[in-house]
């Protein structure tokens, strides 16, 4: 073999194998560019999603609930403008059914019985007759006059994620203290194409004390007062709050809440919409007198 055979044969060696070191250099480049840039999304769209959120007037959630053969399938709609929150509830067991309506203001809260179906006889042996009571409304009791505690609202306002129509400003400053309060503690789990978009899931853990902290500041700019004398120190103990939730990454909007290993799924949409709510009922008598009636039906 002359010395050109010999130059030949060891530059055709040497070719692959520089080949093969530039492939794995591109490829550990780019693994750490993804990571870089993957991560650094994740908290953008993680905090896009929480402004989102506290700059939208009104949102649906839809939420289904199953506990020892029993389930629960609830609509709640919230429009802060109008300070107002209804909720439509059918809760069934083996045998029956039952539809409520709620109607809610931050201090007021009605409620319906829209529809009872059930298959058990009574001590007459003919099933009960409840359609007297499907338009009556109850009024909950009030026990502590002019404080913002309507169950309903502060549930669909005061979620794990607030819900409100906040200024720039309002909003800056509320994640700030958000962040300074580490309320949330969050991992990029699964990341899956939508649309045109795609849907971030995220492990998130809440920090119950922080967010107890950022509600005093979040209620009180919101004209409510039910936090007020609320010490954030009594839930130093208090066991974080563990949720998945899911983002679409082109809205920024928080798409769907799961807690308790699925126990509670809740599905969000209409953010923002101009959708007005039905007003407190003009007339109503007390639960306490509501729910006697229902019970004396036999």
């Amino acid at each position: 073999m002359n010395l050109l055979q010999r130059t030949d044969k060891a530059q055709s060696t040497k070719l692959p194998n520089i080949l093969i070191a530039l492939a794995l250099l591109i490829l550990v480049a780019s693994y750490g560019t993804w990571f870089y840039f993957s991560q650094t999304n994740a908290d953008r769209q993680f905090w896009s999603m929480i402004d989102t959120s506290l700059k939208a007037n009104s949102y649906t959630s839809s939420a289904v609930q199953s506990d020892n053969g029993q389930k629960l399938e609830q609509v709640i709609q919230l429009s802060s403008s109008q300070a107002k929150a209804v909720s439509v509830s059918k809760a069934i067991q083996p045998g029956t059914t039952v539809t409520t309506e709620v109607v809610g203001t931050p201090t007021e809260e009605y409620i319906r019985y829209a529809n009872i179906q059930t298959d058990e006889a009574g001590p007459s042996g003919k099933k009960p007759d409840y359609t007297g009571l499907q338009n009556v409304w109850g009024k909950y009791p009030d026990p502590k006059p002019g404080v913002t505690d309507g169950q309903l609202y502060s549930q669909a306002a005061l979620g794990i994620i607030p819900i409100a129509n906040l200024n720039s400003g309002q909003r800056q400053q509320l994640i700030a203290k958000m962040q300074a309060a580490k309320v949330y503690k969050y991992d990029l789990t699964a990341v899956e194409q939508s649309g045109l978009g795609r849907t971030l899931t995220y492990t998130v853990t809440l920090n119950v004390k922080g967010y107890i902290t950022v509600l005093k500041d979040f209620t009180s700019s919101i004209g409510l007062n039910q936090f007020e004398s609320v010490d954030p120190e009594q839930f130093n103990s208090a066991q974080p709050v563990q949720v998945v939730m899911k983002v679409n990454s082109l809205s920024h909007q928080l798409t769907e809440l799961s807690y308790g290993e699925g126990a509670r799924t809740e599905k969000l949409s209409g953010f923002g919409s101009r959708k007005v709510l039905p007003n407190e009922p003009a007339e109503s008598i007390p639960l306490e007198q509501l729910q006697a009636q229902l019970q004396a039906i036999k």
